[in-house]
């Protein structure tokens, strides 16, 4: 007969409860993030944007724009693979994808103060609130994520 307390081990280790939330947003996350980066590459490239700019510039400001987009899209998709194979290192990896996800959010509000702009910051920065404490100081975050 198992060990009672082996039993409850195993049960925290699985993700399940609170956690199933961010794993859906996570299994979300790519495509949301590849959808919004088309539409806005779509609209500074299909609008006045670069209006002004050379060739050069364009190509420089393009090959930026690809790498940072290219860059957070490998980050989602190495946070996903920490996140399903229970890694250590993933509450570190969620708090980054959070921080960054909100900063982004900053960013487009700042550069486009309005309605649109605050629609994206205000359940940035709630899922911020709510996120980022509990994959510090849960118990179950602590227990789920060992590997």
């Amino acid at each position: 007969m198992p060990h009672p307390e082996t039993e409850i081990e195993k049960q925290h280790i699985k993700i399940g409860g609170w956690l199933l939330l961010p794993a859906l947003g996570l299994i979300l996350a790519p495509f949301i993030f590849m959808s919004e980066a088309y539409k806005e590459f779509s609209e500074i490239f299909g609008s006045d944007a670069t209006h002004g700019m050379d060739s050069i510039e364009i190509t420089i400001y393009s090959v930026v724009l690809l790498g940072m987009l290219f860059s957070f899209l490998m980050y989602i998709l190495f946070t996903i693979y920490s996140f399903f194979k229970r890694k250590k290192i993933t509450p570190k990896l969620m708090v980054g994808f959070y921080s960054l996800g909100c900063m982004a959010a900053i960013l487009y509000y700042l550069s486009e103060p309005n309605a649109v702009g605050l629609k994206g910051l205000i359940p940035n920065f709630a899922t911020l609130i709510i996120w980022v404490p509990y994959f510090l100081f849960s118990k179950r975050v602590k227990n789920t994520f060992v590997v």
